[in-house]
C-alpha cells in the first residue's frame, strides 16, 4: 500500500470502530496530488460502506467531486457536519464530510469555520474530526 490509501484505510478503519466523525479533512501539497486521493477512493472502494459527501477546495481539477475555492460554499457544505441532522427515520446521521485541500487553500477552509461561527453564534469555531 502507498501513504494515500494507507491514510485513507486508516481513517474509515477508525471510523468503523465507532470513533464518532462528522467531518474529515484531507490536506496535500499540490492539486495533482487531492486528484489522486479522490482517485484513490474510488478506485479501491474506501468509503463504499461508509455514507459520506465530498468536496475539493480547488477549481483546476477534472473530478466531478463538488469543488470550490469560495469559503461561502465551503462554510454550506461543512454545516451539514455541524448541524445535528437525521436520517427519514429519525436516526442520528452517521454521514461524513470529506474535505481535500491544498495548504494553499487551508485559510478558505479557516474562513468557512468562522462563518459557521458567526452563522450559528457559536463561541468559537467548529473543528474538524479527523
Amino acid at each position: 500500500y502507498g501513504k494515500t490509501l494507507f491514510s485513507l484505510l486508516t481513517l474509515t478503519e477508525l471510523k468503523a470502530r465507532g470513533q464518532p466523525m462528522k467531518t474529515a479533512l484531507y490536506v496535500v501539497p499540490r492539486l495533482n496530488l487531492a486528484d489522486q486521493v479522490l482517485g484513490s477512493c474510488d478506485k479501491f472502494g474506501v468509503f463504499r460502506d461508509s455514507p459520506h459527501k465530498r468536496i475539493l477546495i480547488g477549481c483546476k481539477t477534472n473530478r466531478p467531486e463538488q469543488r470550490t475555492t469560495k469559503p461561502e460554499v465551503i462554510a454550506q457544505f461543512l454545516s451539514g457536519a455541524v448541524t445535528p441532522n437525521t436520517n427519514s427515520d429519525g436516526a442520528a446521521s452517521s454521514e461524513m464530510h470529506f474535505v481535500v485541500s491544498t495548504y494553499d487553500s487551508l485559510p478558505r477552509i479557516g474562513e468557512a469555520l468562522r462563518i459557521i461561527q458567526r452563522e450559528q453564534g457559536l463561541a468559537s469555531p467548529p473543528s474538524i474530526d479527523f
